[in-house]
């Protein structure tokens, strides 16, 4: 059985699509964080005014250790980057979009 999903991280959450995605979820309550290279207005701004904590780069230490959902942006984010490595081990969800 699985188990509910309610905090949600983003890696590569500052693009048009992942952010309107994010936005989306925020939307229905759920915990969203998000972390990407570029972090810049205007999506940014519209990401924290919806209450959306955002991280520079990509790095492991920018997933919080609480989620239940990773989703990775595809081609933009490599799934076998070194960042993903740590949360494989866990038993976190990985979900990525090409």
């Amino acid at each position: 059985m699985q188990k509910p999903v309610h905090r949600i991280h983003f890696v590569g959450v500052c693009g048009t699509a992942m952010g309107a995605v994010a936005a989306a979820l925020r939307e229905l309550d759920l915990i969203i964080t998000g972390s990407d290279d570029n972090v810049y207005p205007p999506m940014s701004t519209f990401l924290e005014a919806k209450g959306i904590e955002i991280s520079r780069g990509f790095r492991p230490e920018n997933i919080p250790s609480n989620v239940d959902l990773v989703v990775v942006v595809l081609p933009c984010v490599p799934v076998t980057t070194i960042l993903l490595l740590p949360w494989r081990k866990k038993s976190f969800s990985v979900s990525g979009s090409e």
